[in-house]
């Protein structure tokens, strides 16, 4: 728990779960401080070691304190306004993300009075940044009278309408999000409390896990700059209109089949795939694409029932590449096909070789992109003909990030798999003639990955290093890994040593430099 006046000008320290348990945070140490302060936080903190019934206690207190420590604050009502307000009521993980999966024992603690007062005064009184963080409430095995009876008591929250507060993060568990009933339908209710109406000074919105909404139709204030949307599976159509928003970012939206975009401002943007109707005005001021999925094969037609406007398609992704022609930094999250031999076993005697469509082909040229980064997920299968495709397409990339996910330490044999090009080294040669930097992350030493590096290097004439990670889940402790790769023009160094558990020494990294000699005939031409 955190509390700063800029009466006194003194900020206490962050306190954890134990030490509000220690210190008895309503004292008569702190309580002059309650109506004067400009920020209050309350956090649980990290995750118990032993998270036995006991260990909730010392949560409940911080929940007992914060309680107490709004609801003095309220009742000063002609106190000062409150800047920031977090009540962060689930354990985080090491690296500081909620860790929504952890049984939450004091979860059940948490009662909607207590969640009705602590919305009720940040509607009222916060002006910059509210957090809200519930835990799933775990559930207990029980019959059905006893489950009937557990969503007659399960948490029901009122989304807060705030004309004042800036940022503003619900995280709720598992519980239901009440809207006001005069505003339609539960998608249109939603959509009205976070319009510029309703919050004339939001900033930045994220909307993550929500089941149930189908419509999302967003008309923003011009201070929104951030929205994000993750994992909405039901929602099918987006329309957002947001004059002053940067940064735009929907992911996991496997649903979306509509979206119209009036932006003009966007200069961040991930989006989802597939979506079959896609507006986006003023494509054009996208200046970063964090991320697009795509698949690099898909079938004309499979036995499954599939047809070319299923959602394994990449037609939002193509989209967005042929209009957001001012993207200098792109990333692409590249899928090769997993469910490909499981099709091929099945219906392996119907699939025809016109069956089979490269999607790599569709991805427009893209000369402005001076920053790659892809994601390769090879599920088996191997990667250099559809990563050099797509790296081709970029031919003024200075600086080039490939990050590998093998998934299995193995290289795909089949010459007949939709993942093999006989030669496609030689016959897929291009210039990159602006790359410097190349770096490469969880390698492996197989054909088509060494094949692939060696062709970079011999189409990089100005590349001045490159950086190798090793895929070391491959490998057995203590084995070396042979890294003899030649690539004309320059040398590998290891430049990261690791020391097994079992005290092994071994190079995890390598980094290639071109010679010298040669860096100074490109420095004369």
């Amino acid at each position: 728990m955190e509390s700063s006046t800029s009466v006194h000008e003194e900020t206490t320290a962050p306190m954890t779960a134990s030490e509000v348990a220690r210190t008895s945070a309503l004292s008569m140490r702190w309580r002059h401080l309650w109506p004067k302060a400009v920020a209050l936080r309350f956090d649980v903190g990290r995750k118990p070691e032993s998270n036995g019934e006991a260990d909730g206690d010392e949560a409940r207190r911080v929940i007992a304190a914060a309680t107490a420590a709004v609801a003095r604050r309220a009742a000063a009502g002609d106190g000062p306004d409150v800047e920031d307000l977090e009540l962060s009521f689930v354990y985080t993980s090491e690296d500081d993300f909620y860790d929504m999966d952890m049984v939450h024992h004091h979860g059940r603690d948490i009662t909607p009075e207590q969640i009705a007062a602590w919305l009720h005064f940040a509607a009222r009184h916060v002006t910059d940044f509210f957090t809200l963080a519930l835990p799933i409430v775990p559930q207990k095995d029980r019959n059905d009278e006893a489950q009937d009876e557990e969503e007659d008591r399960a948490l029901v929250v009122e989304m807060p309408c705030s004309a004042r507060a800036e940022e503003m993060s619900l995280t709720l568990g598992n519980a239901r999000l009440k809207l006001d009933p005069a505003s339609g339908g539960d998608d249109l209710r939603l959509s009205h409390l976070l319009s510029s109406s309703c919050c004339p000074q939001l900033r930045s919105l994220c909307l993550y896990k929500i089941l149930g909404l189908k419509t999302l139709r967003l008309d923003a204030a011009d201070t929104l700059e951030e929205l994000w949307l993750g994992s909405l599976r039901d929602l099918e159509t987006l329309d957002v209109t947001a004059p002053g928003l940067l940064d735009l970012a929907v992911w996991s939206c496997g649903a979306i089949s509509e979206a119209r975009i009036a932006a003009p401002m966007v200069e961040e943007l991930e989006f989802v795939r597939h979506t079959k109707v896609l507006e986006f005005d003023d494509a054009a001021s996208v200046r970063r694409i964090v991320s697009l999925q795509m698949w690099s094969h898909r079938l004309r037609r499979s036995g499954d029932g599939d047809d070319d406007d299923d959602c394994n398609n990449n037609s939002a992704t193509v989209w967005l590449l042929r209009n957001c022609t001012g993207v200098k930094r792109l990333g692409l999250e590249v899928n090769l096909p997993y469910w490909w031999s499981h099709v091929k076993e099945a219906h392996g005697d119907e699939i025809q070789e016109g069956d089979i469509v490269d999607m790599t082909a569709e991805i427009p040229h893209l000369p402005n992109v001076s920053n790659l980064t892809m994601e390769v997920y090879a599920y088996g299968h191997t990667i250099g003909a559809s990563v050099s495709k797509l790296i081709a397409k970029c031919s003024n990339v200075e600086h080039l990030c490939i990050n590998i996910n093998n998934y299995t330490g193995k290289e795909c044999l089949d010459l007949s798999c939709i993942c093999q090009s006989a030669d496609w080294d030689n016959l897929n040669r291009f210039s990159l003639g602006h790359l410097r930097n190349i770096e490469i992350n969880d390698f492996l030493p197989l054909d088509s990955q060494i094949r692939l590096l060696r062709l970079l290097v011999a189409t990089a004439p100005a590349l001045e290093r490159m950086t190798v990670k090793l895929d070391m889940s491959e490998f057995k402790d203590g084995e070396e890994v042979n890294f003899d790769i030649s690539c004309d023009g320059g040398r590998w160094l290891p430049s990261v040593w690791e020391c097994s558990e079992l005290g092994f020494v071994r190079p995890v990294a390598y980094e290639w430099l071109r010679d010298a000699h040669r860096v100074e005939q490109a420095g004369e031409a």
